[in-house]
């Protein structure tokens, strides 16, 4: 009988010696072994727009044209590219219009953009879009608006010089293959949402801001004035925008049409396009109404826009 106990017991130690030991084998082997690799795949499309506009006319070789990232690049949640990252082309030619003869044109080259941790990415042109177009659309010419090797169709102003305005866009793609460092490209992301947090913690003003801008359908000039809460504040006219900073809470926000109900929170921003409702027949109505639009759609088609003149803003929201 105690022999028995005595070789049940040391039964059960050897178990728990071969359990932990194969614990710790496993643990080991998982340190070991090599962290799954990620690639950011050749192709991989990057949007970047315009800072500042430029023209045939007054550019000349060698000139540096800023942009901007307009949208994250990411593998899965793994965040590679930023939005608003700079990004810097070159003008490699510029032709000016001769008068009477072919229209002017610009090339511009992007060789690389930057990761999250500066690392350069080398990216190639695959096409260019003009805008926005609503602005263009009556001097539309075909030129060429070269990334390099590319010759897509651009919109023109002022005669026949090539006028490339600020907030267009311009597709570029991955030239090949990128390993990611992932470890490194995590904490860098880390560091960036702690920066983003602090600067936001440290402009807290307790309002609420409401970017209102008008959406221009048709090619007739015209302008709006916008009411919050029964209160002139601003006309908008085409290609303008307006920032009311307002306390938060529930507030109505009008032009001549319906109403929008807006329930805002303190520091919060929202983006509000003024645009024409549709009649009957196809034919617009006399009624302008204030619409919600998603932050990321409001930023991109306000980016073009420039701000409300002082003798169109009647006063604060407030």
């Amino acid at each position: 009988m105690q022999l028995n106990r005595v070789m049940l017991l040391l039964a059960l130690l050897i178990a728990l010696v071969l359990s932990a030991w194969a614990q710790l084998w496993s643990q080991t082997t998982e340190q070991s072994a090599p962290a799954p690799a990620v690639t950011l795949p050749a192709g991989t499309i990057v949007r970047l727009r315009t800072t500042e506009a430029i023209d045939s006319k007054h550019a000349k070789v060698g000139d540096t044209l800023p942009l901007e990232v307009m949208h994250d690049v990411k593998i899965g949640d793994l965040l590679v590219i930023a939005k608003h990252t700079p990004v810097v082309a070159t003008l490699t030619q510029v032709h000016h219009a001769p008068r009477g003869m072919r229209p002017g044109s610009l090339a511009l080259e992007v060789k690389t953009i930057n990761d999250i941790n500066g690392n350069p990415i080398t990216v190639a042109a695959t096409k260019s879009k003009a805008g926005p177009t609503e602005r263009q659309a009556n001097a539309y010419t075909e030129a060429v608006l070269s990334m390099g090797f590319l010759a897509p169709p651009l919109f023109f102003l002022h005669g026949d010089e090539a006028v490339l305005p600020k907030g267009s866009e311009i597709d570029l793609t991955v030239s090949q293959d990128v390993a990611l460092n992932i470890s490194a490209l995590n904490q860098r992301r880390t560091t960036l949402e702690a920066e983003r947090a602090a600067a936001k913690e440290q402009s807290r003003t307790g309002q609420a801001t409401v970017h209102f801008y008008l959406h221009r359908p048709s090619q007739r000039l015209v302008s709006r004035v916008v009411l919050i809460d029964g209160k002139k504040v601003v006309r908008l006219r085409e290609w303008n925008f307006y920032d009311a900073h307002i306390p938060s809470g529930h507030h109505v926000v009008a032009c001549n049409g319906p109403k929008l109900e807006l329930d805002t929170k303190p520091d919060e921003h929202y983006y509000v396009s003024v645009m024409q409702e549709p009649g009957v027949w196809g034919q617009l109505s006399n009624h302008w109404v204030a619409r919600l639009i998603d932050p990321e759609t409001g930023e991109d088609e306000m980016y073009p826009l420039s701000p409300a003149g002082k003798k169109d803003v009647y006063s604060v929201a407030h």
